[in-house]
């Protein structure tokens, strides 16, 4: 199933673009690089707006926390395994928090969001490991055909690869992975990239090379678990993907929709032309409003196969 946004770019689209551009947010990872800190936006605790209105249970995995967000009350069996984005150095920002607790308030459902290991001080194996352990541990108390693996950007492409060592480790794979503006090759090599450098207003093609070099550790970069579009694709969970036109990464998310088509495989395949990397977090766009509205569907509706 292929679906293309094809409204008009919206007013508050351009508004925000011409913001973007005018404040220099593409080159926020080199000025982090630069004071060796990448902590400006970060909030790795619930803020007030999802403690007050939403229930929230702290457990731990290691050293590191892992929160558990639903509607009181909720009846939901849905259980949403969300990996945030931010070039595997940042950590949960106001606007992941605010997804999480918009979807978890539009679906009833529960979201478990682990504050997962990230570089530089850890690599891509602390990060699976722990997350890994998590699964173990949720798949115990939910049917597994009620979990969605869910990322974001570098979240996205952690969702993915986590589902395909699922299905090499003959693990029981979740219900669904959703994926927005994913990080699917972590070399970045792809020919298409730098011509959209211009249009690309969140992400620069070196800061995130140089960023994100230590998570990798002395992997290749084109290991599955760090370029899950190398990955297998066979035997996955139904995978949806959201992606824009005017993302650094849109390239990939292209060429994994064309390797699903060419081996037959299910794939729901969402492009906004024009939008940006991770729009859909951006709540006030038109078009995030209309990316998540078919993610509450997709997240409350019950597994079908379908096919582009």
């Amino acid at each position: 199933m292929e679906y293309y946004h094809a409204r008009p770019q919206s007013i508050e689209s351009v508004v925000a673009k011409l913001i973007l551009r005018i404040n220099g947010r593409k080159k926020l990872l080199e000025r982090q690089s630069t004071k060796g800190d990448y902590t400006d936006f970060d909030i790795p605790l619930p803020p007030d707006f999802i403690t007050r209105d939403l229930q929230v249970e702290t457990t731990r995995i290691g050293e590191k926390n892992v929160f558990i967000i639903s509607p009181v009350d909720s009846k939901s069996e849905k259980n949403v395994l969300f990996l945030h984005g931010g070039a595997y150095v940042q950590n949960m920002s106001s606007h992941h928090w605010q997804l999480v607790g918009q979807l978890s308030w539009s679906t009833g459902c529960t979201f478990t969001v682990p504050d997962y290991p990230m570089a530089p001080d850890h690599n891509y194996m602390d990060a699976f490991a722990m997350v890994e352990t998590l699964y173990q541990e949720m798949i115990v108390k939910t049917d597994p055909d009620n979990i969605i693996f869910m990322g974001d950007s570098a979240g996205g492409g952690f969702a993915l690869a986590l589902a395909q060592k699922m299905k090499i480790g003959q693990v029981v794979k979740p219900g669904r992975v959703i994926l927005i503006s994913p990080w699917l090759d972590f070399t970045l090599t792809n020919p298409l990239i730098p011509p959209l450098e211009r249009k690309s207003l969140l992400l620069e093609l070196k800061s995130l090379l140089k960023v994100s070099r230590s998570y990798a550790g002395d992997t290749p970069g084109n290991h599955y678990q760090l370029s899950p579009i190398n990955g297998p694709l066979d035997g996955l969970p139904e995978i949806s993907l959201f992606t824009g036109t005017h993302d650094l990464l849109f390239p990939d998310c292209l060429k994994f929709k064309n390797l699903m088509l060419e081996q037959g495989l299910s794939l729901n395949y969402y492009e906004f032309p024009k939008m940006i990397h991770d729009w859909p977090l951006i709540s006030f766009l038109p078009e995030a409003k209309a990316a998540v509205k078919i993610i509450e569907t997709l997240i409350s509706s019950t597994n079908q196969k379908k096919y582009l």
